[in-house]
């Protein structure tokens, strides 16, 4: 068998499913239990992006490769949600919100706000239907908007 229709039988392919990742790293466990080898699975961790856009990084340290990871940027939402995001609710998912190149499911700030994904979550405050980690104009209970005030450090010393 060629899974990956590269010319090569599988038992003398290096990367049998063709996703940039070696077959010995990802093994013959099936890390998400859908029946296929990860070494002949096109998405390890079954939360809908492919292995070879995730790679082997392992963005967020947690020594859980980005591939495998179900959360790549530790921010508290799931991979699988950050990536069918709709940023501006006309139905059609935003894979990379803020445009800034980095996709949602790694982007620590998904809509560019100043905001961390992880603060916002993914409820929806202000009721527009665009999740909060991805709604630049979010407004709190209060109908104010939230802001991320930073205190003022001195690098006087005679500044207290």
């Amino acid at each position: 068998e060629d899974v990956d229709g590269d010319g090569l039988p599988n038992f003398q392919d290096l990367d049998s499913d063709g996703d940039g990742i070696p077959g010995a790293v990802e093994g013959v466990v099936d890390s998400d239990g859908d029946g296929t080898p990860d070494y002949l699975d096109l998405d390890s961790d079954n939360d809908g992006i492919p292995d070879a856009d995730e790679g082997v990084e392992d963005v967020d340290g947690d020594g859980i490769p980005n591939y495998l990871d179900l959360d790549s940027d530790g921010d508290g939402i799931m991979d699988s949600v950050e990536n069918t995001g709709d940023a501006n609710a006309d139905g059609v998912p935003d894979p990379d919100a803020d445009g800034d190149g980095i996709p949602n499911y790694l982007d620590l700030d998904s809509d560019a706000d100043g905001i961390p994904d992880a603060t916002e979550g993914t409820g929806d405050v202000d009721g527009d239907s665009i999740p909060n980690y991805l709604d630049p104009e979010d407004v709190n209970v209060n109908e104010m908007p939230y802001h991320v005030y930073m205190p003022l450090i001195s690098t006087d010393p005679q500044v207290p």
